[in-house]
């Protein structure tokens, strides 16, 4: 699954500082597209490069999406934070360091609809 960040322009999402455009990450993963936070909860950096990654015991059935940058991982169905995976270079590991003593917070969800032949996002 490739993560693709779509502007909503919704005022529910629009924050000037963060995210100017109300950005979301959206992404197609076997077969089921997710809509997530466009930016890490942990970080805040954008998740334009996240991974993602199989469902483990953490997730269940769910694939994980992991941001590049600080290495948090998420269940991409619930938000809730979940083991990371590791990896990412020195760069990521000092990141990782830095917001470790962060607490987890959960990266926000949005379901998904179609009416029309468009999508619609449930801000909800």
């Amino acid at each position: 699954g490739e993560v693709q960040i779509v502007d909503t322009m919704a005022d529910a999402l629009i924050d000037g500082a963060t995210n100017p455009t109300g950005a979301v990450s959206v992404v197609k993963y076997e077969g089921n597209t997710y809509c997530v936070s466009s930016s890490c909860s942990k970080c805040k950096i954008p998740l334009t490069k996240a991974k993602v990654l199989p469902a483990n015991d953490d997730t269940g059935s769910a694939p994980r999406i992991q941001c590049d940058f600080c290495q948090a991982a998420y269940n991409i169905r619930t938000g809730e934070p979940v083991a990371s995976e590791g990896g990412g270079g020195l760069f990521s590991g000092v990141a990782k360091a830095v917001f470790s003593s962060q607490d987890a917070v959960p990266l926000p969800t949005y379901s998904l609809g179609e009416q029309n032949g468009k999508v619609l996002i449930n801000l909800k």
